[in-house]
Order: structure tokens, then C-alpha cells, then sequence
């Protein structure tokens, strides 16, 4: 039944990618053994809900969502321990991903990393293979296929010379964006006929295959890129840079959304996750307006949504399965 459910968010995915922030209908939007979707507006003064029911079901049969004016999705009842129903909960608010870039104005970032205990997502000669393991790893491909495109920074092109594309799971490659030089070899990358976008302030080389932007030189970078990447139709940016990249991109309040999978080891040493300025008080650390965390495999999920310019949080939810 997952391959079912996983089948019917990339089409409502595809379906809202082509919305803007006004324009739904009302319509059976998928429907397959015992199990279908209804996305619709309601009348005037009441909420637009997706209603997800299954036929076969005993205990409980459906699960309604409703999204806000931020396009962000809540359910109107608690959520079943079924497997089922927890896996709706996961990935149906990235379906929502290119409206919610829509009100920002710019392309909507999410960072993954995958971590020690102790916070290291790499020993200090930059070996990271594997701090995740097989479910975390399908789970970053079903982000993959649910994202525009896939955001790294040099050095991770460097280390790993990833692939960059979705093999796990059904569902389109995402556009790779890289952010640096064109020094390494984008030959991992090539692999694939998406097209591969090379941000860098140097007068690099024409790589052929490769679309280049200039940076400025005067500008926050992250800024720049999250902005050219909407006016270039990219929506949503799953970012798998290091901790050099990412940290750069939530100094600069263009990460919407942390993901963190916390691996039973512990390094003792190596490359941190975070690399942000110094604060003198808790208050200041970088906070969230909702989080949960939950078992994923071998370690603990951890996801939220940052909420800047604020101090206050809500009480963390655990979810197990």
C-alpha cells in the first residue's frame, strides 16, 4: 500500500506544482485499490481540505488535512499509528512546496544532514559514507523526487562525487545546483541528462552540460540564489550541501526546514553540523514554530520547521513506528 500512497503524492505534487496560490478545483485526484484521494476548495469562509480514505480499512476508514494562508498543511485528527496514515504525514506538506515559494518570493529550502550523536557529519578527512543508513537513505531519495532540485556545495562534489539522482524510490531526478568553483570534476553529475546549474563568483571555465550563473559580488549569496532559482522556476531546494554550505544558507534565513538523522555513533571528533556565529544567550539559538522527531531505522529523525525572530517554542512531539 506505500508504493500506492507514494504513487498518488507525486501526482498531487504534480498536480499543485502547476497551481498558484489561488487557482484549485474540486476533482478525484487518485484512485487505486480501496484507496483514494480528494483534493477540493470548500465553499466560502471554510477551508480547502484533502481528504485521503481507504476502503479497507476497519479502525479508521479516512484522514482529512487542511492547509493555512502559508500554505502549510495540518491534520484535522490525530494521526493513527498505522504506517499508513504516518506516511501521508511525512511527505504530504512537500506536495505543498512550490506554493508556499509562491508567498515567499523565492524557492523554498529545506537541509538534510545526517549526523554522530555528538554532532559530527564527518570525520575531519571528510568521510561520511555511511552515517545514514538504507531508511534514511530511501527517505532522502523520496525527498529528492519530491524537490525541484538538489543544492550542494563544492566540497561535497569534491568528497563524495555524488549522483545526485532519485534511484530508490519512483520519481523524477531533481535539477543540481552546485555552489563554488568549477575546480572539480562534475563528472558524477553527468551521469543523468538533468540539467546541473553551477553558481560561482570566479571566472570559471564553460564546462559544457553545465548552466552557469555569475554571482555578485556585493550580496548575500544564499539570498541570490534562493531568488534567481524562483525567477528560474524552481520552487523547492533540497539542500545536501556540507556543513560550510548549508550553515551558510540558514545564517541567511534560506532554510525553511531542518531535517536531522541521528545516527547510534558517536565520532568523538571530525566536521560539525552547524557552523553559525557565536551567541551569549539560549534565547538566541535558532528556534522552531513545530518539530517532532521519530524512529527511523537504526537512529532518530528529527524534522522542524525554523521559525526566525522569535523565542518561544512548541513542545516537541515523538513518534514512534
Amino acid at each position: 500500500m506505500i508504493d500506492v500512497i507514494w504513487n498518488s503524492l507525486l501526482e498531487l505534487r504534480r498536480l499543485l506544482s502547476s497551481c498558484d496560490q489561488k487557482n484549485f478545483s474540486v476533482q478525484i485526484l487518485y484512485s487505486q485499490s480501496n484507496y483514494h484521494v480528494q483534493l477540493g476548495v470548500a465553499a466560502a469562509g471554510q477551508k480547502p481540505e484533502i481528504k485521503f480514505t481507504f476502503d479497507d480499512k476497519t479502525n479508521y476508514s479516512q484522514i482529512n488535512y487542511c492547509w493555512d494562508k502559508n500554505f502549510d498543511v495540518q491534520a484535522q485528527q490525530e494521526i493513527p499509528e498505522d504506517l499508513d496514515f504516518q506516511f501521508i504525514d511525512t511527505y504530504l506538506p512537500y506536495c505543498f512546496s512550490t506554493l508556499k515559494s509562491h508567498k515567499l518570493k523565492r524557492a523554498y529550502g529545506i537541509s538534510h544532514y545526517a549526523q554522530s550523536l555528538d554532532g559530527k557529519i564527518a570525520t575531519f578527512d571528510g568521510h561520511s559514507k555511511w552515517i545514514s543508513d538504507q531508511e534514511d537513505l530511501t527517505h532522502c531519495h523520496r525527498m529528492r523526487s519530491l524537490c525541484d532540485s538538489i543544492l550542494i556545495g563544492m566540497n561535497t562534489l569534491r568528497n563524495d562525487k555524488p549522483r545526485l539522482n532519485v534511484r530508490h524510490v519512483k520519481g523524477n531526478n531533481p535539477i543540481k545546483v552546485v555552489v563554488g568553483s568549477s575546480s572539480a570534476s562534475f563528472s558524477s553529475l553527468m551521469e543523468y541528462k538533468e540539467k546541473i546549474i553551477l553558481f560561482t563568483s570566479e571566472s570559471a571555465k564553460i564546462l559544457q552540460g553545465v548552466e552557469q550563473v555569475s554571482l555578485p559580488m556585493k550580496a548575500q549569496l544564499p539570498v541570490f540564489i534562493m531568488k534567481h532559482l524562483y525567477k528560474m522556476g524552481i520552487h523547492s531546494v533540497f539542500i545536501e550541501g556540507g556543513s560550510r554550505t548549508s550553515s551558510s544558507f540558514l545564517k541567511n534565513k534560506m532554510i525553511d526546514e531542518i531535517q536531522l538523522y541521528v545516527a547510534p555513533i558517536i565520532f568523538g571528533s571530525g566536521l560539525p553540523n552547524f557552523d553559525l556565529p557565536q551567541i551569549r544567550h539560549v534565547k538566541d539559538a535558532v528556534g522552531f514554530s513545530s518539530h517532532q522527531f521519530k524512529t527511523m531505522g537504526e537512529g532518530m529523525f528529527f524534522k522542524g520547521k525554523v521559525k526566525w525572530n522569535t523565542h518561544k517554542r512548541k513542545r516537541t512531539s515523538i513518534i514512534t513506528e
